[in-house]
């Protein structure tokens, strides 16, 4: 019999709400399992006490029938971006090594007051900044399938939390992959919301392309997510179906250098939507590549936040890093400010193209994940596996819309879906439909 560790966030919420699964025994479950080996790869700490005060909660609620939300009592993991009442909040760096904040991130306090169940933080890069999942200072979590390989980052413990059932469903940063390059590494369901529609308060990294987003088993889950740490309520995805579905599938860019492994998985994947009755149209639409170009925006904007403080300490910042901000910190301010403003025209160009479509596909990453050791030994490779690896999602983040990674059923490779600004919930109905179809 399957552990109920492994349930889908949704599922364990049904369960608790009438009376199947306890939601204190739940936690006790977790929090044995993630004191373990596999725990500390995934978490940099547990919150026992909050956990066990929260679950005990919610089945006091759900036993008199008045349980705050879908996801009620489920438990939870959080990138340690955000921010935790009197529990240290590192974020993956030195530079705020004993950091403990007074209050809550905003989308954690609204989880929890919707009876979301906080049960720890999870290990991440240094400031999240590294899409490939490595931190030299601290830990690189392995990846599901090969623990030679890396498991994509920023929110890299946040993927094992998940994968290893040492929580129902895990909150990350994303400004560009931080969440859909280890959620498609590590056959996830990987959701970043529209650029602006949760608050970012008490988020210790973010840029304004930062949101946070969600990683969990299915697609209803990031949808009852959603609504949790909004304090919304989620689509009915139920009925959803690819008859008639139009999909726009980028071409060009997205499979430069792509692995053959990743172009044969994507293929099979279209093949198995065009049977289900969605219709694909292949274009390499001009706003692609433009805003593609436009990807030192975001390491502008990392720079701009992080400089000053990796400059005054010298010591708490690794080589990599500071080569980071020292590159960014190459683009003077009228070149910034003229491709904000292109910015702007493109999204609206991209909300125009998408606003055709029920969708937009293409590979979620075009690369498997190397291995950790080759990393280490060669830097030239490290740079370049970067690039590739935020390459796709940065389209994302650039784009300001919802963005989506599926599964495809070949090992380390997800397939993107990507929407139009504020119709979030669009996409999560149409994704279900195709989470259906590639079973």
């Amino acid at each position: 019999m399957t552990s109920t560790r492994y349930l889908p966030a949704a599922e364990q919420g049904r369960l608790i709400a009438a009376g199947m699964l306890d939601p204190v025994a739940q936690v006790e479950l977790y929090l044995e399992t993630a004191a373990g080996r596999d725990g500390r790869m995934a978490f940099t700490r547990l919150t026992p006490n909050r956990a066990r005060f929260e679950a005990m909660a919610a089945r006091t609620r759900t036993k008199v029938g008045q349980g705050r939300s879908r996801l009620d009592g489920v438990a939870i993991s959080w990138m340690d971006s955000f921010d935790s009442a009197g529990r240290v909040s590192e974020a993956g760096t030195r530079l705020f090594a004993g950091r403990v904040p007074e209050r809550d991130a905003a989308v954690l306090a609204q989880a929890s007051a919707a009876g979301g169940v906080c049960l720890g933080k999870t290990q991440m890069t240094e400031l999240g900044i590294d899409l490939l999942g490595v931190n030299s200072i601290g830990v690189t979590p392995p990846n599901r399938h090969d623990p030679a390989r890396v498991t994509g980052g920023g929110a890299s413990g946040a993927a094992l939390s998940v994968n290893l059932g040492l929580c129902a469903m895990a909150v990350g940063l994303d400004g560009g992959g931080g969440v859909l390059v280890p959620a498609a590494w590590n056959d996830l369901v990987g959701f970043r919301p529209s650029v602006g529609r949760l608050p970012q308060a008490g988020m210790v990294c973010a840029t304004q392309f930062d949101t946070p987003a969600l990683m969990a088993r299915r697609v209803e889950d990031c949808a009852e997510g959603l609504a949790l740490i909004e304090g919304g309520r989620a689509p009915d995805l139920r009925g959803a179906t690819l008859s008639g579905a139009h999909f726009l599938l980028l071409e060009g860019p997205v499979y430069d250098d792509a692995d053959p492994a990743c172009l044969e998985a994507t293929s099979k994947a279209l093949g198995v939507l065009s049977r289900a009755g969605a219709r694909i149209t292949a274009q390499s639409p001009p706003v692609v590549e433009a805003l593609m170009g436009l990807c030192f925006l975001i390491e502008t904007e990392i720079h701009a936040c992080w400089q000053a403080l990796a400059s005054a300490n010298p010591l708490k910042v690794t080589p990599d890093l500071m080569r980071v901000f020292e590159k960014a910190g190459g683009v003077k301010a009228e070149r910034y400010l003229q491709g904000m403003r292109q910015l702007q025209e493109l999204r609206r160009v991209w909300g125009r193209l998408v606003s055709g479509y029920d969708g937009v596909i293409m590979p979620s990453v075009a690369q498997l994940p190397p291995t950790y050791d080759s990393l280490l030994i060669d830097h030239d490779l490290f740079t370049t596996q970067r690039k590739l690896a935020c390459r796709n999602a940065r389209l994302a983040a650039l784009s300001g819309g919802p963005a989506i990674t599926l599964p495809t059923g070949q090992d380390m490779v997800g397939l993107s879906l990507l929407g139009q600004n504020g119709h979030d919930e669009k996409l999560l109905c149409v994704a279900a439909a195709v989470e259906s179809a590639l079973g």
